[in-house]
């Protein structure tokens, strides 16, 4: 958090790392955010970024309730009520950038900042991985459990940027925010749960896999529309407007008594090898790392039984932003905001960061071509 001495405006000063980050990504992700803060669920950025010794640094709206992660209660979720509020202003965000032609390749709970925990005003934040359309990019990209499954096909390295990657990711936003846990860990055929849903998908059965039968008929009908493995019949994320008014979620206590019943569905499970897994494994960061080459045989299937278990948000994702300066770090001051600072101070400490001559400023009108 920041404070302009002037006018005692906060706000909060996002760092980026320059050993990890270059000018170029630096300047696209500030210029890209900066063009999207109008729309009233994105938050917004201001016209003045700068640098220091260590870090490239730009301001943006303040958001003190924390992330949308932080609601999130693991192997509960959070009432259906609030998600749906969510639901509407991210939809509508994700359709704004569409408009733009742009991909946020990286929606998840951290990424969507809270105004107040009810979540009537939220904001959604981090547009370092943010790409146009058609962009050639490396496959893995992104946070690993919200990975669309076209990212695991064989032999693919590269992938072209799609509004269909930020759709797949907002259907498992969705679920994890409903129930406190994913519904699978990778979506691959490897992944139990993810093969079995599919085969429910592609089969059309009754026998709803258990992690899913918490939800109505309504609810099953739009993550079938957001979660489609083929990502040319995905729809797109203001779908779920379509669903609003219907309830989302069924009686648990009823969930808990079809355990007991709930048939063993065997499906095909294409097996990967084991050069394919994740470079960065699960621990929620996001990561852009090129995969190396992999096989699948489609030939190969056997029987395998549906896990019931739940999949603990806390074993998979750790709430970590080493470049942002979140509320928990000290104040900084700094002197005229509105023109680049001779040095800010972080109070609390001796540490004093200086910028130097060749300080970065961006007025009020930029262009992104």
């Amino acid at each position: 958090m920041a404070q302009n001495r002037a006018t005692d405006q906060r706000v909060a000063l996002k760092l980026l790392r320059k050993g990890r980050t270059t000018l170029r990504s630096f300047l696209m992700e500030h210029c890209i955010a900066f063009c999207l803060s109008s729309h009233p669920c994105i938050i917004d950025s201001y016209g003045v970024a700068f640098q220091t010794q260590e870090h490239y640094v730009f301001a943006q709206e303040l958001a003190p309730r924390g992330d949308l992660f932080s609601l999130v209660q693991d192997q509960v979720g959070i009432p259906e009520e609030k998600v749906k509020r969510c639901a509407v202003q991210i939809s509508s965000a994700l359709e704004f950038m569409r408009s733009k032609g742009l991909v946020h390749r990286d929606i998840k709970p951290e990424n969507v900042l809270l105004l107040d925990r009810e979540c009537h005003r939220i904001k959604v934040t981090d547009f370092g991985f943010t790409r146009l359309k058609g962009t050639v990019v490396s496959a893995r990209s992104g946070t690993v459990p919200y990975m669309s499954p076209e990212v695991y096909r064989p032999n693919t390295d590269c992938l072209e940027v799609d509004y269909s990657l930020d759709v797949w990711a907002f259907g498992i936003l969705l679920f994890c925010v409903l129930t406190g846990t994913f519904p699978w860990e990778t979506a691959r055929f490897e992944d139990i749960n993810y093969s079995v849903f599919v085969d429910w998908m592609k089969s059309g059965a009754s026998g709803v896999p258990y992690q899913w039968k918490r939800f109505t008929v309504e609810a099953l009908n739009m993550f079938s529309r957001l979660l489609a493995h083929n990502p040319l019949q995905r729809s797109s994320a203001v779908e779920v407007l379509h669903f609003i008014d219907f309830p989302w979620a069924v009686d648990l206590g009823l969930v808990d008594g079809l355990k007991d019943t709930n048939d063993v569905e065997a499906v095909s499970s294409t097996e990967l090898v084991s050069g394919d897994s994740m470079s960065s494994g699960s621990d929620g960061q996001a990561v852009e790392t090129s995969s190396g080459s992999s096989s699948c045989s489609d030939s190969e299937s056997s029987d395998i039984e549906e896990s019931n278990n739940s999949i603990s948000l806390g074993s998979l994702i750790s709430d970590s932003s080493d470049h942002t300066c979140s509320s928990r770090d000290p104040e900084v001051f700094f002197t005229d905001f509105e023109m680049k600072p001779d040095q800010w101070r972080g109070h609390g400490t001796d540490q004093i960061l200086l910028t130097d001559s060749s300080s970065l400023f961006l007025g009020a009108e930029v262009e992104v071509s």
